[in-house]
Formats: C-alpha cells, structure tokens, sequence
C-alpha cells in the first residue's frame, strides 16, 4: 500500500496461505493488527511504530479489508482481532505509564471498522508485556508489584486493561505478560503451569486487582 492510493494494491497471497495452511491443519486463527506501512506510522523508521493519530483512520481501513477478506473470502466470521503487539510504542517515560487512554481511542476506532464488517468477530485487548518498550527492570521506577500463582505483574500493566474493559467498544479478551517470581527464578515452574506464566489477577469477587 501507499500514501496517494493506500488500498489499491493489497496483496492477499500470504494472508491466504497461511489462512489456508491453518484451516487445513484444523488451527483457530488469531489475525493480529500489529505493524503498518511506514507512511502509517507515527516514528516512520521505527518498524514497530503505532500508527500515527492522523492515520488511524487509514489503518481502520486496511483493518476493515483483512476482516472482510477473512469473513467472506474465507468464510471465517467470527475470527479474533487483536488491536497491536505488547501496546508497542504506547508507554509514556515522561508519564512513567502506558498511554491507555490513547490505545483505547485506537482500540475503538480498528473494533469499530472490524465490527462493521463482521459483527459476530471477537475483540482481543492488550497484551501488556512485563517490561515496557523491553527496558531493564531497574531502567524504570515500578509502581507496585501483583503476585500470582504464575508470576509477578508491574501494577502499571493492569492499568490499561482496566481502563478498556470500562471503556473500549467489545472486549472478549485481555492478556498480560507476568514475570517469574523470585522463588520461580530459583525453581523450574510447578507441572502444569503455562509456560506464559498469568498472574491470578482477579479478587474474590472477580475484579480486576490495581
């Protein structure tokens, strides 16, 4: 795609295979909006740019475009969309937070485009990931730790989690990314625990803990 015709010239060829590939093999698809064009892009250089604010519209679009090639080429509706990767280049280090107000606004403008063209599609949130941008532990001040039977979580990941589950479009699924506690960092992981290590998150009656 370009700036002067941004959808004239979308090639299917891999989404199509590899569609095809996971249908055969029986594998539920997970389609993840997580890079754009660099004209797109709020830092052009930077692959992992979000998508700049006055394009969110244009990459709403090409959202819309994958979502109907998946409902009506491939006859898949009802497919799960996740609006971008570990919330790349939404923290703030000024603010010493993620941006969740702004994600969200992002969020809601791709799962208004998707929602448009399959109303039946489920709507993935956040992956929080346990280090913002991938910094050092100790490269930024942590706000307060969580702990669960799987791991530790940065206080601040939750907090964009929270804010969408009140205000985004649909939310059917949230994720966060949970460190190793310090005893798992000393012993191999209890049998049976997922290897993603989710922290219990949730208080007695089900809340969000933050």
């Amino acid at each position: 795609a370009n700036a002067s015709e941004p959808y004239a010239d979308m090639n299917w060829a891999v989404l199509d295979r590899q569609v095809n590939d996971a249908k055969a093999a029986g594998i539920e698809i997970l389609i993840i909006f997580g890079l754009c064009q660099g004209w797109m892009r709020r830092l052009s250089t930077l692959q992992t740019s979000r998508p700049a604010d006055a394009q969110i519209d244009n990459y709403a679009e090409c959202c819309k475009r994958i979502t109907r090639r998946m409902s009506e080429h491939h006859n898949l509706p009802g497919t799960p969309y996740t609006y971008w990767n570990e919330m790349k280049d939404y923290f703030s280090t000024a603010n010493n937070r993620w941006n969740y107000e702004l994600y969200t606004s992002h969020y809601n403008t791709i799962a208004a485009a998707v929602l448009g063209q399959d109303p039946t599609a489920k709507l993935r949130g956040p992956d929080t990931p346990d280090r913002p941008n991938g910094t050092p532990a100790n490269a930024l001040e942590r706000e307060f730790d969580i702990i669960g039977p799987y791991g530790q979580v940065d206080g601040r990941d939750i907090k964009p989690i929270d804010y969408l589950l009140t205000n985004g479009l649909q939310v059917d699924h949230v994720a966060v990314d949970a460190e190793r506690t310090p005893d798992e960092l000393e012993h191999p992981l209890r049998e049976g625990a997922e290897d993603a290590r989710i922290a219990d998150l949730r208080n007695d009656d089900g809340e969000l803990v933050a």
